[in-house]
């Protein structure tokens, strides 16, 4: 399990799968950055710890209701 793409870029959350071999990540809300990236995640059924709420604490997403939770299960994420 690592912490990624919460603040920092979609790469974060690909150097965890790649460098680190996570298979949950914590927050990943930015991987709707990149497509093939969300691809991957869904395909292989790495699991995003989400929390809307330290989101929107960290200013990651102004309010609950712009937060996209939403999207990401649209896609395929869990």
């Amino acid at each position: 399990m690592a912490h990624a793409g919460e603040e920092g870029p979609p790469a974060y959350i690909r150097a965890a799968l790649d460098v680190l071999q996570v298979e949950r990540i914590d927050h990943g809300v930015r991987c709707l950055e990149d497509p093939a990236l969300v691809a991957r995640l869904a395909g292989a059924r790495v699991p995003l710890t989400v929390c809307p709420l330290s989101n929107v604490k960290l200013r990651v997403f102004p309010t609950l209701a712009e937060h996209n939770l939403c999207q990401l299960l649209d896609a395929g994420c869990w």
